[in-house]
């Protein structure tokens, strides 16, 4: 077993790891692990087993006391001198997994940022289960992190103190209190994610043809990602002001959202 960090040259193994581990529609791209490389390769982890890349974990520094969903998809946020490591991925090849890689990439990252000073680390979760886009609780808990903040809609951010903490990251209110001000369906995305590009047109298609009240707001700057009502902003639902889901919707998805039969 070699852990090391990631290269550009390293970028085809990491995107077909990542393809084994998500599904297309939830899979960050090779564009995107490119910067993520570029911009902060030292904090990108990289587990081989017998010259084979089976897992990553990779995230940057921040010293923003607010933690946003925008972290994922603007890796020039980096701070190199921030105090908190994001945890932004913990993947492993199905095949390799439940032999402990993940926890030694992780215990790894875990050991550069106290040798490097930092106050701890952070990582989003989904309270009580593993959903979309988000990492296991129960293996996080397993790795000492606990609850630092919780949404409304179930969305945590766990943390894993290394320094004594007098204000633990937090959520921004609007993050921590989901809701939309419109009725009917108001969709929050960002190009984070291809599949938004195909979809949110079909979807927009769907809910004009079916007569479905949906408003669709495209985020494209860093202000309108801080301000979005939800800790996710690659893609956030509501319905009638009540946050609904941050999966990715396909226009048979949405129709059954809506309560219409086919």
């Amino acid at each position: 077993m070699d852990i090391r960090y990631a290269t550009l040259a390293d970028l085809d193994a990491v995107a077909a790891v990542e393809a084994e581990c998500f599904p297309a529609a939830e899979a960050a791209t090779k564009a995107e692990f490119a910067e993520r490389i570029q911009a902060y390769g030292s904090h990108f982890w990289l587990l081989f087993e017998s010259g084979t890349l089976i897992a990553f974990v990779d995230g940057f520094v921040t010293n923003e006391p607010d933690l946003t969903d925008e972290m994922y998809a603007q890796a020039s946020l980096h701070d190199p001198h921030g105090a908190w490591q994001m945890i932004f991925g913990v993947n492993t090849l199905p095949a390799y997994r439940g032999h402990g890689y993940a926890s030694s990439l992780l215990r790894r990252a875990i050991a550069d940022a106290r040798a490097q000073g930092r106050k701890g680390l952070c990582i989003l979760c989904a309270e009580g289960r593993k959903r979309e886009f988000l990492a296991d609780p129960k293996f996080l808990e397993h790795e000492g992190f606990t609850v630092a903040d919780v949404s409304d809609c179930g969305i945590t951010l766990m943390m894993l103190p290394l320094d004594r903490v007098e204000e633990k990251p937090k959520f921004k209110e609007c993050a921590r209190h989901p809701k939309a001000a419109e009725s009917g369906f108001v969709l929050y995305y960002t190009d984070q994610c291809p599949f938004t590009y195909y979809w949110v047109p079909k979807v927009e298609a769907t809910a004009k043809e079916h007569g479905i009240p949906l408003k669709t707001i495209r985020i494209t700057n860093r202000e309108a990602a801080q301000n979005v009502p939800a800790p996710v902003t690659t893609y956030a639902l509501f319905r009638d002001g009540k946050f609904v889901t941050q999966s990715i919707q396909s226009d048979k998805k949405f129709l059954a959202l809506a309560g219409v039969k086919l």
